[in-house]
Protein backbone atom coordinates (compact mmCIF):
# COMPACT_ATOMS: atom_id res chain seq x y z
CA UNK A 1 0.00 0.00 0.00
CA UNK A 2 1.32 3.15 -0.76
CA UNK A 3 -0.16 7.00 -0.54
CA UNK A 4 1.41 10.44 0.09
CA UNK A 5 1.17 13.09 3.09
CA UNK A 6 -1.51 15.41 3.51
CA UNK A 7 0.68 17.94 1.88
CA UNK A 8 1.97 15.14 -0.93
CA UNK A 9 5.84 16.14 0.00
CA UNK A 10 6.16 12.65 1.34
CA UNK A 11 4.91 8.98 0.41
CA UNK A 12 4.83 6.20 2.61
CA UNK A 13 4.65 2.56 2.30
CA UNK A 14 2.90 -0.46 4.02
CA UNK A 15 3.89 -3.80 3.21
CA UNK A 16 0.34 -5.96 3.94
CA UNK A 17 -0.88 -9.17 3.40
CA UNK A 18 -4.94 -9.17 2.59
CA UNK A 19 -6.72 -10.86 5.26
CA UNK A 20 -10.05 -10.32 4.43
CA UNK A 21 -11.97 -8.10 1.56
CA UNK A 22 -15.40 -7.35 1.37
CA UNK A 23 -17.18 -4.15 -0.71
CA UNK A 24 -15.47 -0.71 -0.01
CA UNK A 25 -13.19 -1.97 3.07
CA UNK A 26 -10.46 -5.29 3.35
CA UNK A 27 -8.49 -6.12 6.81
CA UNK A 28 -5.09 -6.74 6.71
CA UNK A 29 -1.82 -8.40 8.27
CA UNK A 30 0.93 -5.86 8.37
CA UNK A 31 4.16 -7.93 7.58
CA UNK A 32 7.03 -5.20 8.26
CA UNK A 33 6.70 -2.57 10.59
CA UNK A 34 6.28 1.15 9.68
CA UNK A 35 5.26 2.97 12.55
CA UNK A 36 5.67 6.61 10.97
CA UNK A 37 3.54 5.18 7.63
CA UNK A 38 0.95 4.41 10.33
CA UNK A 39 0.52 7.47 12.05
CA UNK A 40 0.31 9.14 8.26
CA UNK A 41 -2.19 7.08 7.72
CA UNK A 42 -4.24 7.54 10.73
CA UNK A 43 -3.59 11.01 10.29
CA UNK A 44 -5.51 10.94 7.05
CA UNK A 45 -8.18 8.49 7.75
CA UNK A 46 -8.42 8.12 11.39
CA UNK A 47 -10.94 11.06 11.81
CA UNK A 48 -7.71 14.03 11.79
CA UNK A 49 -7.31 13.19 15.36
CA UNK A 50 -5.18 10.37 17.61
CA UNK A 51 -6.29 7.27 18.07
CA UNK A 52 -6.61 6.60 21.65
CA UNK A 53 -8.38 3.50 23.55
CA UNK A 54 -11.56 4.20 24.71
CA UNK A 55 -11.45 6.44 28.04
CA UNK A 56 -13.34 9.08 29.08
CA UNK A 57 -11.92 12.57 30.07
CA UNK A 58 -11.85 14.31 33.24
CA UNK A 59 -14.09 16.96 33.62
CA UNK A 60 -11.54 19.85 33.96
CA UNK A 61 -7.31 20.19 34.70
CA UNK A 62 -7.44 20.34 38.10
CA UNK A 63 -9.39 16.98 38.27
CA UNK A 64 -7.66 15.52 35.36
CA UNK A 65 -3.70 16.17 37.72
CA UNK A 66 -5.69 14.62 40.46
CA UNK A 67 -5.95 11.81 38.25
CA UNK A 68 -2.85 11.66 36.87
CA UNK A 69 -1.31 11.73 40.71
CA UNK A 70 -3.60 8.96 41.54
CA UNK A 71 -3.44 6.75 38.78
CA UNK A 72 0.74 7.39 39.40
CA UNK A 73 0.48 6.37 43.07
CA UNK A 74 -1.81 3.19 42.17
CA UNK A 75 1.39 2.18 39.40
CA UNK A 76 4.01 2.57 41.60
CA UNK A 77 2.22 0.30 44.19
CA UNK A 78 1.43 -2.45 42.47
CA UNK A 79 4.42 -3.10 40.10
CA UNK A 80 6.04 -4.17 43.13
CA UNK A 81 3.13 -6.21 44.43
CA UNK A 82 3.23 -8.02 41.04
CA UNK A 83 6.86 -8.97 40.73
CA UNK A 84 6.29 -10.76 43.73
CA UNK A 85 2.74 -12.28 42.40
CA UNK A 86 3.96 -13.42 39.29
CA UNK A 87 6.55 -16.18 41.36
CA UNK A 88 3.96 -16.97 43.40
CA UNK A 89 2.16 -17.69 39.98
CA UNK A 90 5.09 -19.62 38.66
CA UNK A 91 5.05 -22.05 41.57
CA UNK A 92 1.28 -22.21 42.10
CA UNK A 93 1.47 -23.70 38.34
CA UNK A 94 4.13 -25.71 39.09
CA UNK A 95 2.18 -27.18 42.07
CA UNK A 96 -1.35 -27.56 40.39
CA UNK A 97 0.74 -29.80 37.76
CA UNK A 98 1.89 -31.91 40.12
CA UNK A 99 -1.76 -32.61 41.59
CA UNK A 100 -3.25 -32.76 38.21
CA UNK A 101 -5.38 -35.76 37.94
CA UNK A 102 -4.03 -36.39 34.20
CA UNK A 103 -1.22 -35.57 32.23
CA UNK A 104 -2.89 -33.34 30.09
CA UNK A 105 -4.00 -30.98 32.74
CA UNK A 106 -0.45 -31.71 34.14
CA UNK A 107 1.08 -30.01 30.75
CA UNK A 108 -1.19 -27.26 30.33
CA UNK A 109 -0.39 -25.85 33.93
CA UNK A 110 3.24 -26.62 33.19
CA UNK A 111 3.20 -24.99 29.88
CA UNK A 112 1.31 -21.55 31.30
CA UNK A 113 3.91 -21.77 33.86
CA UNK A 114 6.83 -21.46 31.20
CA UNK A 115 4.85 -18.36 29.01
CA UNK A 116 4.23 -16.87 32.37
CA UNK A 117 8.18 -16.46 33.30
CA UNK A 118 9.02 -14.67 29.70
CA UNK A 119 6.08 -12.71 28.97
CA UNK A 120 5.54 -10.82 32.73
CA UNK A 121 6.41 -8.02 31.38
CA UNK A 122 4.16 -7.66 28.38
CA UNK A 123 1.72 -8.41 31.13
CA UNK A 124 2.98 -5.93 33.23
CA UNK A 125 2.74 -3.27 30.75
CA UNK A 126 -1.08 -4.09 29.83
CA UNK A 127 -2.14 -3.72 33.30
CA UNK A 128 -0.15 -0.44 33.86
CA UNK A 129 -1.98 0.52 30.57
CA UNK A 130 -5.54 -0.10 31.96
CA UNK A 131 -4.68 1.18 35.71
CA UNK A 132 -3.22 4.95 34.07
CA UNK A 133 -6.88 5.47 32.73
CA UNK A 134 -9.07 5.03 35.51
CA UNK A 135 -12.07 6.31 33.94
CA UNK A 136 -13.73 4.42 31.42
CA UNK A 137 -16.72 3.56 29.38
CA UNK A 138 -19.59 1.39 29.75
CA UNK A 139 -18.37 -2.01 28.27
CA UNK A 140 -20.43 -3.78 25.74
CA UNK A 141 -22.27 -6.85 25.64
CA UNK A 142 -20.71 -7.72 29.82
CA UNK A 143 -23.16 -10.27 30.97
CA UNK A 144 -26.28 -8.76 32.37
CA UNK A 145 -26.01 -5.49 30.63
CA UNK A 146 -28.80 -7.12 27.80
CA UNK A 147 -30.24 -10.41 26.70
CA UNK A 148 -27.37 -12.30 25.12
CA UNK A 149 -25.71 -15.83 25.10
CA UNK A 150 -22.82 -15.45 27.45
CA UNK A 151 -20.25 -17.75 26.72
CA UNK A 152 -19.81 -20.09 30.12
CA UNK A 153 -16.22 -19.24 30.66
CA UNK A 154 -16.82 -15.52 30.30
CA UNK A 155 -19.58 -15.75 32.60
CA UNK A 156 -17.35 -17.89 35.33
CA UNK A 157 -14.37 -15.26 34.23
CA UNK A 158 -16.96 -12.33 35.71
CA UNK A 159 -18.85 -14.10 38.41
CA UNK A 160 -14.85 -14.73 40.10
CA UNK A 161 -13.75 -11.21 39.47
CA UNK A 162 -17.32 -9.87 40.68
CA UNK A 163 -16.86 -11.77 44.10
CA UNK A 164 -13.13 -10.61 44.55
CA UNK A 165 -14.47 -7.30 43.94
CA UNK A 166 -16.68 -7.38 46.73
CA UNK A 167 -14.72 -8.93 49.33
CA UNK A 168 -12.22 -6.05 48.78
CA UNK A 169 -14.82 -3.74 48.87
CA UNK A 170 -15.65 -5.56 52.31
CA UNK A 171 -12.32 -5.57 53.59
CA UNK A 172 -11.30 -1.77 52.99
CA UNK A 173 -14.88 -0.15 53.23
CA UNK A 174 -13.72 2.22 55.26
CA UNK A 175 -11.24 3.76 53.16
CA UNK A 176 -12.98 3.11 49.86
CA UNK A 177 -16.01 5.28 51.33
CA UNK A 178 -13.84 8.30 52.23
CA UNK A 179 -12.07 7.86 48.67
CA UNK A 180 -15.48 7.50 46.70
CA UNK A 181 -17.32 10.90 48.81
CA UNK A 182 -14.20 12.80 47.46
CA UNK A 183 -13.99 11.39 44.36
CA UNK A 184 -18.15 12.54 43.99
CA UNK A 185 -17.03 15.87 45.17
CA UNK A 186 -14.85 16.31 42.38
CA UNK A 187 -17.38 14.79 39.50
CA UNK A 188 -15.19 11.71 39.18
CA UNK A 189 -17.29 8.64 38.17
CA UNK A 190 -17.42 5.76 34.83
CA UNK A 191 -19.99 3.99 33.47
CA UNK A 192 -18.32 0.37 34.46
CA UNK A 193 -20.94 -0.47 36.72
CA UNK A 194 -18.28 0.24 39.87
CA UNK A 195 -19.18 2.75 42.64
CA UNK A 196 -15.38 3.71 43.06
CA UNK A 197 -13.54 4.28 39.73
CA UNK A 198 -9.93 3.76 41.67
CA UNK A 199 -11.44 0.94 43.79
CA UNK A 200 -10.39 -3.01 43.89
CA UNK A 201 -12.68 -3.20 40.44
CA UNK A 202 -10.02 -1.37 38.78
CA UNK A 203 -6.73 -3.34 39.97
CA UNK A 204 -9.33 -6.49 39.25
CA UNK A 205 -10.28 -5.80 35.34
CA UNK A 206 -6.44 -5.00 34.69
CA UNK A 207 -4.87 -8.04 36.20
CA UNK A 208 -7.67 -9.61 33.79
CA UNK A 209 -6.80 -7.78 30.70
CA UNK A 210 -3.24 -8.97 31.02
CA UNK A 211 -3.55 -12.23 32.15
CA UNK A 212 -5.63 -12.26 28.48
CA UNK A 213 -2.21 -12.09 26.98
CA UNK A 214 -1.48 -15.89 27.84
CA UNK A 215 -4.89 -16.55 26.49
CA UNK A 216 -4.48 -19.87 29.21
CA UNK A 217 -7.36 -22.43 29.95
CA UNK A 218 -9.95 -22.11 32.66
CA UNK A 219 -7.77 -24.28 35.32
CA UNK A 220 -4.65 -21.50 34.65
CA UNK A 221 -6.87 -18.66 35.16
CA UNK A 222 -8.66 -19.85 38.21
CA UNK A 223 -4.93 -20.96 39.48
CA UNK A 224 -3.56 -17.42 38.60
CA UNK A 225 -6.20 -15.66 39.87
CA UNK A 226 -6.05 -16.92 42.94
CA UNK A 227 -2.61 -16.62 43.66
CA UNK A 228 -3.62 -12.92 42.88
CA UNK A 229 -6.03 -12.41 45.12
CA UNK A 230 -4.24 -13.71 48.08
CA UNK A 231 -0.49 -11.47 47.32
CA UNK A 232 -2.27 -8.36 46.08
CA UNK A 233 -5.92 -7.92 46.42
CA UNK A 234 -5.69 -8.26 50.26
CA UNK A 235 -2.67 -5.67 50.91
CA UNK A 236 -4.16 -2.67 48.96
CA UNK A 237 -5.29 -0.97 52.52
CA UNK A 238 -2.46 1.36 52.36
CA UNK A 239 -3.10 2.51 48.82
CA UNK A 240 -6.30 3.47 49.54
CA UNK A 241 -4.65 5.55 52.42
CA UNK A 242 -2.59 7.60 49.80
CA UNK A 243 -5.70 8.01 47.73
CA UNK A 244 -6.91 9.49 50.37
CA UNK A 245 -3.97 11.70 51.37
CA UNK A 246 -3.88 13.20 47.59
CA UNK A 247 -7.46 14.22 47.55
CA UNK A 248 -6.52 15.66 50.94
CA UNK A 249 -3.83 17.44 49.80
CA UNK A 250 -5.75 18.85 46.83
CA UNK A 251 -8.39 20.04 49.14
CA UNK A 252 -10.95 17.82 48.90
CA UNK A 253 -12.99 17.69 51.40
CA UNK A 254 -9.73 17.71 54.13
CA UNK A 255 -11.62 17.45 57.38
CA UNK A 256 -13.73 14.46 56.11
CA UNK A 257 -14.36 11.96 59.37
CA UNK A 258 -15.89 8.88 58.86
CA UNK A 259 -14.75 7.14 62.06
CA UNK A 260 -16.90 7.95 64.33
CA UNK A 261 -20.04 6.33 61.74
CA UNK A 262 -18.27 3.27 60.75
CA UNK A 263 -17.11 2.63 64.52
CA UNK A 264 -20.95 3.18 65.56
CA UNK A 265 -22.25 0.30 63.00
CA UNK A 266 -19.35 -1.89 64.08
CA UNK A 267 -20.51 -1.83 67.60
CA UNK A 268 -24.28 -2.00 66.53
CA UNK A 269 -23.91 -5.10 64.68
CA UNK A 270 -22.00 -6.61 67.46
CA UNK A 271 -24.56 -6.02 70.08
CA UNK A 272 -27.40 -6.74 67.79
CA UNK A 273 -25.90 -10.49 67.54
CA UNK A 274 -26.61 -11.93 63.70
CA UNK A 275 -29.33 -10.23 61.53
CA UNK A 276 -32.84 -11.88 61.01
CA UNK A 277 -32.07 -12.60 57.61
CA UNK A 278 -29.21 -15.20 58.85
CA UNK A 279 -30.70 -16.25 61.68
CA UNK A 280 -31.55 -19.89 61.54
CA UNK A 281 -34.60 -19.84 64.07
CA UNK A 282 -35.52 -17.42 61.64
CA UNK A 283 -35.68 -19.16 57.93
CA UNK A 284 -38.76 -21.98 57.12
CA UNK A 285 -36.08 -24.43 56.93
CA UNK A 286 -34.99 -24.73 60.64
CA UNK A 287 -38.54 -22.80 62.00
CA UNK A 288 -38.91 -26.30 63.60
CA UNK A 289 -35.76 -27.35 64.20
CA UNK A 290 -34.82 -27.74 68.62
CA UNK A 291 -32.91 -24.75 69.69
CA UNK A 292 -30.83 -26.71 71.66
CA UNK A 293 -28.99 -28.50 68.50
CA UNK A 294 -27.82 -25.00 67.54
CA UNK A 295 -24.52 -24.16 69.15
CA UNK A 296 -24.72 -21.53 72.28
CA UNK A 297 -21.17 -20.77 71.81
CA UNK A 298 -19.18 -19.26 68.62
CA UNK A 299 -15.84 -18.71 68.93
CA UNK A 300 -14.46 -15.20 67.00
CA UNK A 301 -12.91 -17.32 64.11
CA UNK A 302 -16.01 -19.30 63.58
CA UNK A 303 -18.35 -16.23 63.26
CA UNK A 304 -15.68 -14.29 61.09
CA UNK A 305 -16.00 -17.29 58.53
CA UNK A 306 -19.76 -17.86 58.70
CA UNK A 307 -19.92 -14.02 57.94
CA UNK A 308 -17.39 -14.11 55.36
CA UNK A 309 -19.39 -17.43 53.79
CA UNK A 310 -22.64 -15.78 53.96
CA UNK A 311 -21.19 -12.50 51.98
CA UNK A 312 -19.49 -14.49 49.52
CA UNK A 313 -22.82 -16.46 48.90
CA UNK A 314 -25.09 -13.54 48.73
CA UNK A 315 -22.71 -12.35 46.14
CA UNK A 316 -22.66 -15.11 44.07
CA UNK A 317 -26.83 -14.94 44.47
CA UNK A 318 -27.14 -11.78 43.52
CA UNK A 319 -24.57 -11.89 40.70
CA UNK A 320 -26.05 -14.86 39.07
CA UNK A 321 -29.91 -13.22 39.49
CA UNK A 322 -28.29 -10.28 38.19
CA UNK A 323 -26.97 -11.48 34.86
CA UNK A 324 -29.26 -14.48 34.10
CA UNK A 325 -32.83 -12.33 34.89
CA UNK A 326 -34.60 -10.98 31.82
CA UNK A 327 -35.54 -7.34 31.84
CA UNK A 328 -38.65 -6.84 31.05
CA UNK A 329 -40.00 -4.44 28.39
CA UNK A 330 -43.42 -3.26 27.35
CA UNK A 331 -43.82 -3.77 23.27
CA UNK A 332 -46.80 -2.20 21.86
CA UNK A 333 -49.35 -4.29 20.63
CA UNK A 334 -49.99 -4.18 16.17
CA UNK A 335 -52.97 -2.89 15.15
CA UNK A 336 -54.73 -6.38 14.52
CA UNK A 337 -53.69 -7.53 18.06
CA UNK A 338 -56.38 -8.12 20.29
CA UNK A 339 -56.08 -8.40 24.19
Amino acid sequence: MRFRSLDGRKRHELHVSIVRRIDGAMGVHFTRSAPEAVDAMLQQWGGSRDQDRASLKAPNDRVQYVLHQSAKAVIQFIEPLMDDCFGKMVEGLKQAAQRAPNDQQANEFMDASGQLQGRQRVIWHQMARTLESPLKPAPKGFPGSELSVVDKGEFEDWLTIRVMVTKADTQFRGDLLQLKLRLDKLGIANSTGHHNPLGPSLVCEAFHSGLSQLKASREVEKVCLKVFEQTVLTQLGPLYQELNNILIRHGVLPDLDLSKYLSDQTASQAESGPTPATEPSRSPLFRNMNRSSVPARMTKRARNSKSRNLLVAGTIAAAVNSAVTPRRHKLPLPPFATC
